[in-house]
C-alpha cells in the first residue's frame, strides 16, 4: 500500500463528499495539474474520434458499403410479396410464384453471407480501434507529469482506459454503422411508398415531428444520467483500488464493514444512475412502436379505400403495411443510437480529457542528449511550490561536487525529497536553476537526463515477476552477466542463488514474498544495473531494522564509489560518511558542512542530532551522543 493513503481515509472522505460531485459536470486537469471546468461547446464527437478511424478508412468504407447493400436488400421482401399477390397469385402463375420462392432463398443465402462479412468486419475494426484507442491513452498517460499524478486517482484512469474507451469502440463501429444502415432503409421506404403513393408516403412523413420532438426530449434526459453513470463507475472502481491497496490495514484494524459500506455506497450511487438512465429508455422504447402502429392503422384505412376505389391494389397494400411494420426496427434503432451517442459521448469527453493534456515536464526546444556526465550538481537560487504562494523550498543555493557523498537532514516535511526529485525534473523548479555539469537540466533530453541519474526510493515498487525481470526494469535487454553483477553489487546473489528456481523466482506482486531489506536491495540492484553517474537515495533504509540498514548501506557504500550521491539521511551511518551534511529547516539551508563542523557551528543541528537521528540509531552509537551533548555544554 502506498504510504499515507489508508492515513487520509480517502473512502470516508469519498462516501461524503465525491456522491454530490457524480450531479456536476466532470472535470478536467491542466498540465499543471489543476482542476479547470471543462468548456461545454464539445467538438463534434466523430471530428475527435476520426483519427482513430483514419488508420482504417479502407475497412470502414468496406464496411459502410456492406451496411448498405444489407439495408437495400432488406428491402425486397415486401417488394417480392407485392409481385407475388398482384402479378403471379392473381394470374395463378405456379412458375411465377416459384421463382418469387426462389429468389426469396437466394436472398436469404446472399443476406447471410453479407451479414457474416459485415459482422466479422465490425468486431475486427471494433477490436482494432479500441486497441490503437488504449495504446494512446496508455501511452499518453505515461508521458503525463508527476504533478498529474497528485491529483488523480488510479482507479479512475483504469476506469476511462477500459470501460470508457470500449464504449466508444461500441459507437464507432456498431452505433455508426448501424444509424448508417437504417437511414438508408428509412430513405429506401420512404421512397418505395412515394412512388407508390404519394398520400401513403405523405402519412410516415407526418410521423417525422411526433419521432424528433421525442428524440430531443429523451437525448436531453438521457445524457445526464449516462454522465452519471461514468462517474460514477469511475469513481467505484477508484474506491475498490484504494481500499484492496490497504486491505492489510483492513483487517488489522477490523474496518471490513466500514469498507463494505463504502463500497455498498457507491454501488447504489451507480444502481441509481443505471437505473434513471433504463428509466429513459423504458420510456421512450414504447413510444416509437406506438407511432408507427398508429400510422399503420391511417395506412390501413386509407389503403383500403384506395383499394375498394380501384387505386390500390392488394399487393400494395400489403406490401405497404408490411413497410410500415418494417419501419418499427429502424426507427428504434435510430432512438437507441441516440442513447449510445450520450453513452459515448460522456466516455469521450473522459477520454478526451485525458488526451488533450499537455505534460507539464517536457524536452524543450533545442534539447541536447546529455552524455559524457561527471556528476557536478548545482542548484542556483531554487525555489519551489505545488501551490502558488506555498514555496515548500526558498532560495536554495548549493553547489555539489562531481564524486561527492551528501547527505540532506531535517525535519519531516522540510522538502528534502522535494529538492532532490527537481534534480531529474519530476517537477520543475519556481524560479531558480538546477545544472549537471554546468548544463541547465532543462537544456537536455529528458530520457538522457534521467538515464544518469538513479533513484532508490524509501517506498520502493516492486512488480509481479521475477527477480530477474525486476532487476532489468530499467535496462530490459540486460545480459544476465550484467543482472548478476548488480544484485551481487546489492548484497542479494547469495540469496537469489539459493532459491529453487534462482533468478526466475517470482516475488509476487509488490515484492510481497520479500522481506523490506531484500526489497530494498532488490530496488538497489535495479538502479545499479542501469549504471546512473549520480544517485539519489531518498531514505531507502527508513523502514528496516539497524541490522538491515548496515548490509543495505554496505552495498550502497560499494555503489556510490565513483558516483555523485544525495542522501536523505536518518541514520549516524549515514552521516558519519558524508562528505558534506546539508540541514534544512522552513524550506532553506540552516547550514552545512561536515558532522562535527555542524556540531560545532549549529545549534538547530545539534538539538536535530540529539533528538532524531541518533534516537532512530537506537543507541548504537552512545558515544557520538555524549560528543554532542559536550560539545554543544562547551559553546
Amino acid at each position: 500500500m502506498e504510504s499515507g493513503k489508508l492515513g487520509q481515509n480517502p473512502c470516508k472522505d469519498e462516501v461524503n463528499t465525491e456522491i454530490s460531485e457524480i450531479e456536476e459536470e466532470p472535470t478536467i486537469m491542466t498540465a499543471d495539474a489543476t482542476p479547470a471546468t471543462r468548456d461545454r461547446r464539445q467538438p463534434f464527437l466523430l471530428a475527435r474520434l476520426f483519427p482513430f478511424m483514419r488508420a482504417h478508412l479502407g475497412k470502414y468504407a468496406g464496411l459502410f458499403v456492406l451496411s448498405i447493400i444489407t439495408a437495400l436488400i432488406g428491402l425486397l421482401p415486401p417488394l417480392f410479396m407485392q409481385i407475388a399477390i398482384d402479378t403471379f397469385a392473381t394470374a395463378k402463375d405456379l412458375a411465377g410464384i416459384q421463382t418469387i420462392i426462389l429468389l426469396m432463398i437466394m436472398y436469404g443465402v446472399l443476406g447471410g453471407l453479407i451479414g457474416f462479412a459485415s459482422t466479422y468486419l465490425r468486431e475486427y475494426l471494433g477490436q482494432k480501434v479500441v486497441m490503437d484507442m488504449r495504446v494512446k491513452l496508455y501511452s499518453h498517460v505515461n508521458e503525463l507529469s508527476f504533478s498529474y499524478f497528485d491529483n488523480v486517482r488510479t482507479g479512475e484512469v483504469m476506469a476511462r482506459v477500459m470501460q470508457d474507451v470500449a464504449q466508444l469502440q461500441m459507437y464507432m463501429t456498431m452505433g455508426v454503422i448501424s444509424l448508417t444502415s437504417n437511414l438508408v432503409t428509412l430513405a429506401g421506404v420512404v421512397a418505395i411508398l412515394f412512388s407508390w403513393n404519394p398520400i401513403i408516403g405523405s402519412i410516415f412523413l407526418i410521423d417525422i415531428p411526433f419521432i424528433l420532438v421525442g428524440m430531443r426530449s429523451f437525448s436531453r434526459r438521457v445524457a445526464p444520467a449516462n454522465a452519471r453513470i461514468r462517474k460514477a463507475n469511475g469513481v467505484i472502481s477508484a474506491s475498490i483500488q484504494d481500499c484492496l491497496n490497504g486491505i492489510r490495514e483492513v483487517k488489522l484494524y477490523g474496518r471490513e464493514e466500514f469498507m463494505l459500506g463504502v463500497f455498498d455506497k457507491w454501488n447504489d450511487e451507480y444502481f441509481n444512475a443505471v437505473i434513471d438512465s433504463n428509466k429513459q429508455h423504458a420510456l421512450w422504447m414504447p413510444y416509437v412502436p406506438f407511432i408507427v402502429s398508429a400510422s399503420s392503422a391511417i395506412v390501413m384505412l386509407v389503403g383500403g379505400l384506395l383499394v375498394v376505389s380501384s387505386d390500390y391494389t392488394p399487393g400494395l397494400l400489403i406490401a405497404t403495411i408490411a413497410y410500415f411494420t418494417q419501419l418499427a426496427a429502424p426507427l428504434r434503432m435510430v432512438t437507441r443510437f441516440l442513447g449510445l451517442h450520450a453513452t459515448a459521448k460522456a466516455a469521450g469527453a473522459r477520454i478526451f480529457d485525458i488526451l488533450d493534456l499537455q505534460p507539464a515536464i517536457s524536452d524543450t526546444p533545442g534539447a541536447v542528449w546529455l552524455d559524457e556526465v561527471r556528476g557536478h550538481v548545482k542548484y542556483h537560487g531554487v525555489s519551489f511550490h505545488y501551490h502558488e504562494g506555498h514555496d515548500i523550498l526558498k532560495d536554495i543555493t548549493l553547489d555539489i561536487p562531481a564524486g561527492r557523498v551528501i547527505a540532506f537532514v531535517g525535519p519531516s516535511g522540510v522538502g528534502k525529497t522535494t529538492l532532490l526529485h527537481l534534480l531529474p525534473r519530476f517537477y520543475d523548479v519556481s524560479s531558480g536553476e538546477v545544472t549537471i555539469d554546468g548544463r541547465s537540466i532543462k537544456s537536455v533530453t529528458l530520457e538522457s537526463l534521467r538515464m544518469n541519474v538513479g533513484i532508490v526510493m524509501q517506498d520502493t515498487f516492486l512488480f509481479d515477476g521475477s527477480f530477474a525481470d525486476n532487476i532489468a526494469f530499467g535496462k530490459p535487454y540486460a545480459a544476465k552477466e550484467e543482472i548478476v553483477r548488480a544484485a551481487s553489487v546489492a548484497r542479494l546473489n547469495k540469496f537469489i542463488e539459493s532459491l529453487p528456481q534462482k533468478y526466475n523466482t517470482m516475488i509476487g506482486e509488490r515484492g510481497v514474498f520479500l522481506s523490506g531489506g531484500q526489497a530494498q536491495r532488490l530496488a538497489l540492484a535495479r538502479v545499479i544495473i542501469t549504471d546512473p553517474k549520480i544517485l539519489i537515495l531518498d531514505e531507502p533504509t527508513a523502514n528496516v531494522d539497524a541490522v538491515t540498514d548496515k548490509e543495505i548501506m554496505d552495498a550502497v557504500r560499494e555503489t556510490m564509489r565513483g558516483r555523485t550521491t544525495l542522501v536523505i539521511a536518518h541514520r549516524l551511518w549515514t552521516i558519519q560518511h558524508a562528505d558534506m551534511i546539508v540541514l534544512l529547516k522552513d524550506g532553506r539551508i540552516e547550514a552545512k558542512g561536515t558532522h562535527q563542523e555542524l556540531l560545532g557551528t549549529s545549534a538547530f543541528y545539534r538539538e536535530f542530532f540529539a533528538s532524531q537521528i541518533q534516537a532512530e540509531d537506537g543507541g548504537q552509537n552512545k558515544n557520538h551522543d555524549e560528543t554532542a551533548r559536550s560539545e554543544g555544554a562547551g559553546r
